[in-house]
């Protein structure tokens, strides 16, 4: 999957997720996506790591650090939130946003 792009000051920011992104939110947050559910501060380093792998797979400079993740976060948080079905089978969508009984996630068609 190639990456996607959220737009932050006007300017498009590649985001990546996948393996890496899992593996560092586990290791260095000790958490999974399935913790993303009503807690919005996981959003912050998952983003983070995102826009990492995703600037690295671009062949862009990465210049942001964690606690630039609040503002961009301001600014497209509904924007990032909608792209990360598009990373996922739809069968782990469903399963990690089943948990608590809350609907699960639609995933979009790639370019739609």
């Amino acid at each position: 999957m190639s990456v996607r792009h959220i737009t932050y000051k006007d300017e498009k920011l590649p985001v990546k997720l996948g393996y890496y992104v899992l593996k560092m939110m586990q290791k260095q947050h000790q958490v999974s996506m399935e913790d993303l559910e009503g807690n919005f501060e996981t959003y912050e380093p998952l983003l983070f790591y995102a826009l990492e792998q995703g600037h690295k797979i671009a062949g862009k400079e990465f210049k942001y650090k964690m606690e630039d993740m609040v503002d961009i976060l301001e600014d497209c948080f509904f924007e990032f939130v909608a792209i990360i079905p598009e990373f996922f089978p739809t069968d782990v969508i469903v399963k990690m946003t089943e948990v608590g009984g809350q609907a699960p996630m639609k995933r979009k068609k790639p370019g739609k």
